[in-house]
């Protein structure tokens, strides 16, 4: 068979519809007066209208149309183009050409369909109604296939009503029935349709009996019923099935039941007790008996649903579940009995509901199966939060139909699963086997209901496709179904059905993987673009004189970072513009919005990526793209200009520091500083720490030293005017020691300046011991152990 069964196509100027099959004289016959109007003539009628040769045509002189018939194919001249027209037509011939058991066949699995998008949807009075009439049409099925098939009998010849409601009043007209113990012959049509029809005079069919004769899957049907009737003997009796007084406890609450006021729930529920009953004690009948448990249970849940306003109350998403995962395993089963070309059957008419569409997941041998539909299911609101909601883009629902699905035992096997991690409200996976890490979020409900969702960290770009949603969940219950089968021994059952996925914000769009290249060459230009004038910026910053010197003591090499993914290196270096070795300076950039990761996070982080020598400085600048965005267009970012001149200033200082104090240029370095950043008292106290130990210049080296400490009290609060002080005084203490030989003023200096902070006393240490000073004074000049760390070089 095609899947072009039923389906128009256009051939030789005509419409053509194969059949599928060669059909009988009867159908045949009803081709033609279907389609045979007034003016049309019959052409060419052979007397054997089924030879492989033959074709009817009938054609309308009039209207100039014509229409063929054959014993495989119909077709219309001249070519249909109106769709409704054509839909009236696929009606019209599936009626006559498909045999009845196949149009229940397709109608049972439509509402099964049907019934599990409600369930997902969480619409159970739906889910209940669809399923016990998917159920009611697998009833008609049997019987039609029954009849064709044993009895040898067409559709035309089999003559009776309708099969009658899995009511309890039928069911106890069919146990006074079967009492009678009549043998029957069931190859002659007239004994079978008497005792179906209970004998009456009206063709009702009674549909336990229908069960009891045609239903032919009772062995391999007990692996999935037997679960759910031990649910139900539970949920409705709080009785244990498997329990060796279990048949006494099933005639007790029959007895108990039979003693209160009739009314249809109990009738109900005395036909469940006794069918349990019987299951028990008939062993050889056990699985038609537990399938009459589900027939009127079912039954009853549509008619509570259909009437009662508490239907939800009364039922269950596991129950629900578990009721579609029996009537779903039958009608699974039975399509491996019949032989049938339903499969190959387009539907006469098109679902009304749209969200009936149903994909299977691309599937590995031995990888987890789970259909998806297209279901409008919300976003829980009790999962949902604020700070999730705006990360939340795409997301799934997938719902457990085993009949065993146990919540705890779910939880040890997902404990014991690697690449697991468990939250308050959720658990995250790690899913395996990929290029980057791809975190799949998890939440369960005890009733079965999964909820699967990608958080990423903003919500305007989806960085995930559907796809990609799809291939986690399928990674892992494969995972899941390992771990469970490791821990508890037995395998874990997952028999699942579930939604397509679902955007749940709107504004969200995925990028397709075939944009990914122009988007990345695009993003690339920009960077490039972007970096060049940052750099130009900074350049002129540094730049002192015309000559284009830049320093003079210091070579820099500016990077920008976006985030810690996006990284594009960008490696521009300034000469050095003197013959000898100087020091190199990394500068990176981090653009980056992210207030969760600290400095200390990101240095940790960057640390792997500075492969220069390590005599090379890495230092990391940290901006919001708000403030770089500022500074490169607007020029108002002080924070950038910042932190250059402390980059700067902690380099000059360290070369100072070092004895490297006489290389030309770094006065003129610091005294660019103070001008970049004039409210930063550091650069000052640099550049008269320069004085002093570079010139031997008193009077620089206290002018600049005093601006510092001013400048500190007037726009940082004095935040380092105690450090500044010290310090100070420490190098007015050195110049008199070692420039001017006043040991009486260094040691004035000393204990003025001493007990001011803890960061240089074991420099004051040092140059009272080096030049045999003494302290008047007992104060201890011990240096801290834990000395205190400045922001700032000073």
């Amino acid at each position: 068979m095609t899947n072009n069964i039923l389906s128009p196509v256009k051939e030789n100027f005509a419409t053509k519809f194969y059949f599928g099959r060669v059909i009988d004289e009867f159908t045949f016959t009803q081709l033609i007066t279907e389609f045979c109007e007034e003016g049309y003539e019959t052409n060419k009628s052979h007397s054997n209208p089924l030879s492989d040769h033959f074709i009817l045509k009938m054609i309308s002189n009039r209207e100039k149309k014509a229409i063929e018939i054959s014993p495989n194919s119909i077709s219309f001249f001249p070519i249909l183009e109106d769709e409704n027209e054509i839909e009236d037509i696929r009606k019209k011939i599936f009626k006559h050409v498909a045999k009845r058991y196949e149009v229940y066949n397709i109608t049972s699995r439509e509402n099964l369909t049907s019934s599990i998008t409600s369930l997902l949807k969480n619409d159970l009075r739906s889910c209940a109604s669809l399923l016990y009439y998917s159920f009611h049409k697998y009833t008609n099925t049997l019987l039609y296939n029954y009849y064709n098939k044993e009895l040898k009998m067409t559709d035309n010849e089999i003559i009776f009503d309708e099969i009658e409601h899995y009511t309890s009043s039928m069911f106890y007209k069919f146990t006074e029935e079967i009492k009678k113990n009549d043998e029957i012959d069931l190859e002659k049509s007239s004994e079978l349709l008497e005792r179906l029809t209970h004998h009456s005079s009206k063709k009702n069919i009674d549909p336990f009996m229908l069960l009891k004769y045609t239903w032919k899957i009772e062995e391999k049907s007990n692996s999935f019923l037997t679960p759910n009737i031990i649910y139900l003997s539970n949920y409705l009796f709080k009785v244990d099935y498997t329990a060796k007084d279990s048949v006494d406890a099933y005639k007790k609450i029959f007895e108990d039941l039979s003693r209160e006021d009739t009314s249809q729930e109990i009738n109900v529920k005395k036909a469940i007790a006794f069918s349990f009953i019987m299951s028990l004690e008939k062993d050889s009948e056990k699985e038609i008996w537990m399938l009459y448990v589900i027939a009127l249970r079912l039954y009853w849940l549509r008619q509570t649903a259909d009437y009662e306003f508490d239907f939800d109350v009364n039922t269950s998403v596991k129950e629900m579940a578990k009721m579609v995962h029996s009537i779903k395993s039958l009608i699974e089963l039975n399509q491996e009995e019949v032989d049938t070309i339903v499969d190959d059957f387009i539907p006469l008419q098109k679902s009304s509901l749209n969200d009936e569409i149903v994909e299977e997941t691309e599937s590995k041998e031995g990888a987890i199966s789970c259909p998806l539909y297209s279901v409008d299911y919300k976003f829980p609101k009790y999962i949902i939060k604020e700070e999730r909601e705006k990360n939340v883009t795409l997301f799934m629902s997938v719902i457990h139909l085993d009949s065993e699905f146990d919540k705890d035992k779910i939880l040890g096997a997902l404990n014991f699963t690697p690449h697991i991690t468990n939250k308050s409200d959720c658990f995250i996976y790690e899913v395996s086997n990929k290029d980057i890490s791809v975190f799949l979020y998890i939440h369960f409900s005890s009733e079965g209901r999964w909820l699967f969702w990608f958080q990423n960290d903003a919500v305007s770009i989806n960085t995930y496709s559907e796809k990609d949603l799809k291939n986690a969940c399928e990674d892992f219950f494969t995972s899941l179904s390992e771990s469970y089968k490791d821990f508890h021994t037995v395998k874990l059952d997952t028999n699942l059905v579930g939604t397509n996925p679902i955007h749940l914000n709107e504004k969200s769009s995925f990028i397709e993987i075939d944009g990914l290249n122009m988007l990345e060459f695009e993003l690339a230009k920009r960077k490039l673009h972007f970096k060049k004038q940052l750099n130009r910026i900074l350049e002129s910053m540094l730049f002192i004189d015309e000559e284009g010197k830049l320093f003079g003591a210091i070579e820099f090499d500016f990077d920008i970072e976006f985030g810690l993914e996006l990284t594009i290196p960008f490696n521009r270096k300034i000469s050095s513009i003197l013959d000898k070795q100087l020091p190199m300076v990394y500068v990176k950039f981090i653009i980056t919005d992210d207030d969760d990761l600290t400095n200390d996070e990101f240095d940790f982080i960057l640390s792997g990526l500075n492969t220069e020598s390590k005599s090379i400085n890495l230092i990391n600048i940290f901006m919001s793209s708000h403030e770089i965005q500022n500074f490169i267009f607007e020029e108002k970012s002080l924070k950038v200009k910042s932190a250059i001149v402390n980059i700067v200033n902690n380099i000059s200082y360290g070369e100072i520091s070092e004895g490297l104090g006489k290389i030309e240029g770094i006065n003129n370095v610091l005294e660019k500083c103070i001008e970049l950043d004039p409210t930063n008292s550091i650069p000052n106290a640099t550049l008269g720490y320069w004085y002093f130990r570079n010139q031997g210049d008193l009077e620089n080296g206290k002018k600049y030293y005093e601006e510092a400490i001013e400048k500190d009290e007037n726009f940082n609060s004095g935040m380092y005017v105690s450090q500044l002080q010290q310090k100070y005084y420490y190098e007015l203490a050195k110049y008199y020691c070692e420039v001017e030989i006043d040991k009486q003023q260094a040691l004035y200096f000393i204990t003025q300046g001493l007990d001011k902070d803890l960061r240089f006393q074991e420099e004051y240490q040092e140059l009272i011991v080096n030049n045999g000073l003494e302290l008047v004074s007992d104060k201890s000049i011990a240096a801290s152990e834990e000395e205190p760390t400045l922001e700032k070089d000073i």
